[in-house]
């Protein structure tokens, strides 16, 4: 008979931020239940993998189990009883088709190996083709239970047939504690959350352009934090060589170290969809500078302003800043509390569902 375990499948092991915390908190809610997360790099000790820009701790109830390694994943999900994708934005082919197909071949393998298949919270990319988007279907149909993380991402089901088939949760990271602290009264401290393609890429320099013009003409506090080390550590510390002003690079080991960090801070600008959710968790100002589609739509659900990467300048970030400021504390607050709300009630329903197949 099977034990209580259940199969995590994601973007887990790369020292992305977001989806760490994804894991975590299906954990944290679910410490009963022995996960066996599919991990890009397991860690070279039982204790400790690589997570952000240091080491997390394992928790004692989990294994990592490498993702490239085939027989590791079968005879993983032949010893368990569900398989969990999500969340984030798997579905789509910005990062490679490799990646999707990669993604569309964990369910029906699961479900081969007996495994119950949930999709959590998941992301769905709007420009997949019509071949992608019947392979999607494909892989959708046998599942358990399919959960989105925005109305965006639903229309995208909606349009392959599977109207009514799923619902809609906030991501996970919503459901991560945070103890409030006191709310900034002024704009003074700057957390910038940046992503590039590259070191070569074309918005190193107009970032240092436009953030020494803001300097020239403001009397802010600058600091900077890497939501994904492997892929943004490098191009930014390019950026920051040509900086005329004084700046701080902040270091995280553990997602509550990177929460602190944020705290510190007035106002967040982020380039990235987590840098939004946590801002709003530490109830912190924050402006959007959508790089991708889902930021744009998370920070238009959230009605934080956004300022257009290719309207980069000192004066357009300090319009932007005034913005935030100004919409901060207003129609943000009550909304971030329903969806804390229902992201914790989402993954506790999920994990009851686990627990379920597993006739606990």
């Amino acid at each position: 008979m099977k034990n209580s375990q259940c199969v995590l499948g994601g973007y887990f092991g790369f020292g992305n931020a977001g989806d760490e915390m994804i894991w975590e908190c299906l954990y944290q809610n679910a410490p009963d239940i022995t996960w066996r997360i599919l991990h890009g790099k397991p860690a070279k000790d039982k204790n400790s993998h690589c997570g952000g820009a240091g080491s997390v701790i394992k928790p004692h109830n989990s294994q990592f189990i490498n993702r490239w390694n085939p027989i590791g994943i079968v005879r993983a999900m032949i010893q368990s009883c569900s398989f969990v994708l999500g969340g984030g934005e798997l579905f789509q082919t910005q990062t490679s088709l490799l990646s999707f197909l990669y993604y569309c071949t964990l369910p029906v393998l699961a479900k081969l190996c007996g495994c119950a298949v949930f999709f959590h919270a998941m992301g769905m990319d709007s420009h997949l083709s019509v071949l992608q988007k019947k392979a999607l279907r494909f892989v959708l149909k046998s599942a358990q239970s399919i959960s989105v993380r925005d109305q965006k991402s639903g229309a995208v089901l909606d349009s392959i047939g599977m109207a009514g088939l799923y619902r809609v949760v906030p991501d996970p990271v919503w459901s991560c504690p945070v103890a409030q602290t006191v709310r900034p009264v002024m704009q003074k401290r700057l957390l910038w959350i940046l992503r590039f393609s590259g070191i070569e890429d074309a918005s190193v320099q107009k970032w240092q352009k436009a953030l020494n013009q803001l300097s020239e003409t403001t009397h802010h506090t600058h600091g900077f934090i890497v939501l994904h080390p492997w892929h943004d550590d490098r191009p930014l510390a390019c950026l920051c060589q040509g900086l005329r002003f004084f700046h701080t690079i902040e270091k995280w080991r553990t997602s509550t170290d990177m929460i602190k960090v944020i705290q510190k801070y007035d106002t967040v600008i982020s380039m990235r969809y987590h840098g939004l959710v946590l801002a709003g968790l530490c109830r912190r100002a924050c402006l959007a500078v959508p790089a991708h589609q889902k930021v744009a739509h998370l920070a238009d659900s959230l009605l934080i302003p956004a300022l257009s990467v290719n309207e980069l300048s000192g004066l357009a970030l300090r319009h932007g800043l005034d913005s935030a400021w100004h919409a901060f504390g207003t129609a943000q607050a009550p909304d971030i509390h329903i969806r804390q709300s229902h992201a914790s009630n989402a993954v506790r329903q999920l994990v009851e569902n686990i627990k379920a197949i597993d006739g606990l």
